[in-house]
């Protein structure tokens, strides 16, 4: 019978240690799944920003438009950050261009238009 007691402790040191196994693999991803879905969301707001910038100019015949003007004239809603970042600086060309903005880890994200 002592002999039982003794394999169900290492039955159950091993299953511990399969555990914090499969621990340590899952979670850096999904660390990286909830990054990169964060990213996409900055590039989803840029890319909005860009498309509001665009046709205020089309319709203006302005050369460029920035980012607070667009917010200002209630032609966007203002964007939240997600990472940090902040939208301020942003000017949208007439002839085109790229945006990009800086997160707080350091990352650059950009959207063409």
């Amino acid at each position: 019978m002592k002999r039982r007691g003794a394999f169900v402790v290492i039955e159950l040191i091993i299953t511990i240690v399969v555990l914090v196994l499969v621990a340590l693999v899952f979670v850096p991803a999904v660390v990286k799944i909830q990054e990169n879905a964060r990213i996409e969301a900055v590039q989803k707001q840029l890319k909005s920003i860009t498309d509001g910038g665009k046709t205020y100019l089309q319709e203006t015949q302005l050369k460029s438009v920035d980012y607070p003007t667009l917010v200002k004239r209630n032609l966007i809603t203002p964007a939240e950050s997600v990472l940090g970042e902040s939208y301020d600086s942003i000017v949208i060309l007439s002839t085109g261009g790229t945006v990009t903005v800086t997160t707080s880890l350091g990352r650059e994200v950009s959207v063409v238009y």
